[in-house]
């Protein structure tokens, strides 16, 4: 059985997973999947965010017990072919890493699945949905301080080409609270404080909305 070469057969993964989850004969084994996990990519199940590790995820059609029955199951391999696509779908490249606030939330969900974690080194993926997410739940008060309403004439692919980038500012936002936990120019280190977006305001690209992207 190969790698995973297309973000579908990522979400076909999830879909095994979820099952698992929700309870029935592979149930013990999912939560023993999680338990021993060592890179994870967090993903949205309705409002809930779940786990799920990189050496189940990255295999091609897997399920709990092909997955249990496989022999030399790595990691590594997996953690790239992961990479390659998530940064085919998303258009840019998300790196696994450590996330304090991320690993809050894991340690909270092996706790619902009554496992305890096997180890502390644990990396995540975050892309920009869950980063979308976890600004909701856990930064409810921030506000995107050049959030500005899109004319209503613009063609509907400009629309969403920039609503893209506006979630690229989310993710880059959590990448250098992770990696430099502060402002590199300012040397501000208040998470609350620190914001991400283009230099030129939105409101000031109306008469040219490619500059918004």
């Amino acid at each position: 059985m190969g790698l995973i070469k297309a973000y579908d057969e990522l979400l076909q993964n999830q879909k095994f997973l979820n099952d698992a989850r929700a309870g029935g004969t592979d149930h013990a084994d999912f939560a023993e999947l999680i338990r021993l996990g060592k890179v994870f990519l967090p993903y949205l199940v309705g409002d809930k965010l779940v786990f799920g590790p990189s050496r189940f995820l990255g295999y091609e059609k897997n399920s709990v017990r092909k997955h249990l029955t496989r022999q030399n199951r790595d990691g590594r391999k997996t953690n790239k072919a992961i990479d390659k696509v998530l940064r085919d779908h998303f258009g840019f490249s998300i790196k696994h890493g450590e996330d304090d606030a991320v690993e809050d939330l894991f340690i909270q969900f092996c706790s619902d699945l009554g496992v305890n974690a096997a180890r502390k080194d644990r990396k995540y993926w975050i892309t920009p949905d869950v980063t979308i997410w976890l600004d909701k739940h856990l930064h409810s008060d921030l506000e995107e301080p050049d959030d500005y309403p899109l004319p209503p004439d613009l063609p509907e692919t400009t629309r969403e080409a920039i609503v893209l980038a506006r979630v690229g500012h989310g993710h880059f936002r959590r990448e250098v609270i992770r990696k430099y936990g502060k402002c590199l120019i300012t040397g501000l280190d208040v998470p609350p404080l620190l914001i991400a977006s283009h230099i030129k305001p939105w409101k000031f690209c109306r008469e040219n909305p490619e500059e918004c992207l």
